[in-house]
């Protein structure tokens, strides 16, 4: 879904029709994360992310949550060097900029999420 992120009408008209399960795998692959803390991360429940296998597809408020946190992985390995030891890492420690949240932990909701991208493109530009 990378290349999708970057496309941003795109991305929009796939969240629209909803994102196809496989997105749930490929994310746990790019991010090392369980399914139990995607669920957490993206605000969904996890019964719902496991169920939704059935149905072969997200619907559009699912797929904006999974999308959102895809992208904020996105940005942290593109931030890190293509590093996603490091990208995991920061997203998953305290955060002092994030008034010690993790920014993982702010991910579920769209102001959060933004709160995140302020501050990866803070370290990008040398400001952290």
């Amino acid at each position: 879904m990378a290349s999708s992120v970057r496309d941003p009408l795109l991305a929009i008209e796939r969240i629209r029709k909803g994102l196809p399960y496989a997105e749930l795998a490929k994310l746990q692959r790019a991010s090392g994360l369980s399914v139990e803390r995607i669920a957490q991360a993206s605000g969904l429940p996890k019964r719902t992310l496991v169920a939704r296998k059935s149905v072969g597809r997200f619907d559009p408020v699912q797929s904006q949550a999974l999308a959102r946190l895809e992208a904020l992985y996105d940005l942290a390995l593109s931030v890190f060097g293509n590093d996603a030891a490091l990208a995991r890492e920061w997203m998953a420690a305290p955060n002092p900029s994030l008034a010690g949240h993790a920014p993982l932990g702010l991910a579920d909701t769209d102001l959060g999420a933004r709160e995140v991208e302020r501050v990866l493109r803070q370290v990008e530009n040398g400001g952290y």
